[in-house]
């Protein structure tokens, strides 16, 4: 539950965009009200939500809106939402109860409009993630990440995927999209070799750029002068090759095409 002040102090998605130029349910306030001493030193804010008795992120969400500290949300259950959960704040953290049964499932669009240093831990489910103008992890720890319906990132916003301690996986489908001077960092630390990142395909457009040091992708899209960097440990998630294309003579890929994984013959697309 630390993850988020590892983050801040690395720095690691600030400096790499400078690289690369681009009211609480019974449930919830009772377990607020047993907030342990450490985690008050600590400058953390434990809440428990447990779906299955009706607890509602949202409400914990809004309470905690103006604090400063880290705020630990414990996802237990599906949440089945009627309307989009939007986080504003800074220093959130979505973390599932536990495995299997105990996994936390938001089954709706978790909306970030704003908020840096927005954490997505180990056991959770989301069906939409959403990103506009803020800074999210996907960090599985032991556990696993699973986005079902697709992720948007939108509006100079950094959305990394792994870190340097993570061994468990992170499933994305079917698709990630990033629009408009926006960054996707996958797996970006060398150490970072236990863990596994799977998605879709991806897309990028108006002056976005993508870093993929491990990963097992779907095909990739480059488009209005965006950028993407490959390593070697690049995989295909699919069944074929993959598919690199860029619309434009602006955008462009670095690093060079493993032709086991890439579709090379068919890449449209200028390479560095």
């Amino acid at each position: 539950m630390l993850k988020i002040i590892k983050y801040l102090k690395s720095g690691l998605a600030l400096s790499a965009i400078v690289a690369m130029s681009v009211g609480l349910s019974s449930g919830a306030v009772a377990a607020a009200d047993e907030e342990k001493e450490d985690d008050k030193k600590e400058g953390q804010r434990v809440v428990k939500v447990d779906c299955n008795k009706g607890d509602d992120v949202q409400d914990v969400l809004d309470q905690y809106v103006f604090e400063t500290k880290i705020l630990v949300l414990i996802i237990e259950g599906k949440c089945e939402l009627e309307e989009p959960v939007e986080v504003t704040r800074n220093n959130v953290e979505f973390v599932g109860a536990g495995p299997y049964e105990q996994r936390g499932h938001i089954s709706g669009l978790l909306d970030v409009q704003g908020g840096r240093g927005v954490y997505i831990g180990d056991n959770m489910i989301l069906d939409n993630l959403n990103v506009e103008y803020g800074q999210v992890f996907l960090d599985a720890g032991e556990g696993t990440i699973t986005i079902n319906v697709g992720l948007g990132v939108n509006y100079q916003s950094v959305l990394t995927i792994g870190a340097e301690d993570s061994a468990g996986s992170v499933v994305v489908n079917p698709a990630i999209n990033l629009i408009n001077q926006s960054l996707l960092l996958i797996q970006p630390d060398e150490n970072a070799s236990d863990g596994s990142v799977t998605t879709g395909n991806i897309n990028a457009s108006l002056q976005s750029a993508i870093r993929i040091r491990a990963a097992s992708i779907g095909d990739m899209n480059l488009g209005s002068d965006s950028h993407a960097y490959f390593d070697s440990d690049v995989a295909n998630s699919g069944e074929g090759l993959v598919t690199l294309g860029c619309d434009d003579d602006h955008s462009r890929y670095w690093g060079v095409l493993d032709e086991t994984v890439f579709d090379v013959d068919n890449t449209v697309c200028i390479g560095m």
